[in-house]
Order: C-alpha cells, then structure tokens, then sequence
C-alpha cells in the first residue's frame, strides 16, 4: 500500500545535501560512484522512490541490503535488466525508468555505477505501511 505523505518530501529535503531522493515531480541528483543508505530495520514503515527517466538516459546501480527475508521491489520500465547477483545483491543495468521499494525491516545501500553523475527526472516517493 503506497500513502502519499507531504512531510516526508519535506524531511527528505532538509536531512541533508547527499540525500538523492526527492518528492513529486522534483529531479533528485546521484554523483558518480555515491551510494545512498537508507535503515528501516527497526522502522514501523518503508519508503517507496521512483523517477520516470534520467540524464543521462540509462544508468545502472547496484542495490544492496541486509536482510535476506526482506528483499527490495524493484521496477523498471521496457529498458534494461535486473540481476541478483549474490544473496543479499541485485545489479540494475541501463534503465530508462526505475522505482525502488524498500519495505520496512531491512537496510538499503543504492550505489551509482553508471560511470558518471545520474539526475533522475519527474521523480516521487511515498511511504510504505506493510
């Protein structure tokens, strides 16, 4: 179940500068090899984070997590390949579209491996009750 929530767009803004992930319709910027963890081990919710295209047009990431009962939803448009390519590892090469869901009780760890900076357009996110 998706719950759109305005205070979180606000809080993920004012957290900090290397946060990537921004709210409705906001771009949301990834340096070249950044990596973004997020922790709801011990969280009541999760997150859901999405962008509809990116600059440059694919780009690849490497999503890691902690708990192998937990796993990480990942959606990607008509464009590019998901690989699990360890227990607690998946590879997202050369998406066009891509949405993360990271459900509550697992940390996250998004690294960028496109080779260069990443700008997700026409982005969203919202919370994740279950």
């Amino acid at each position: 179940m998706l719950r759109k929530a305005p205070f979180l767009f606000m809080l993920i803004f004012t957290v900090s500068v290397n946060t990537v992930h921004a709210g409705i319709g906001e771009s949301w910027s990834f340096e070249k090899d950044e990596a973004d963890s997020k922790d709801f081990t011990n969280s009541q919710q999760g997150v859901i984070y999405g962008c509809s295209s990116f600059m440059p047009r694919l780009v690849s990431f490497k999503l890691n997590y902690t708990n192998e009962k937990i796993e990480p939803k990942i959606k990607i448009g008509n464009v590019g390949v998901v690989k699990k390519t360890s227990k607690l590892e998946y590879r997202i090469e050369s998406v066009e579209q891509l949405e993360l869901t990271y459900p509550k009780g697992g940390g996250y760890l998004l690294t960028n491996e496109t080779g260069e900076k990443v700008v997700g357009i026409n982005c969203d996110s919202g919370i994740v009750t279950n």
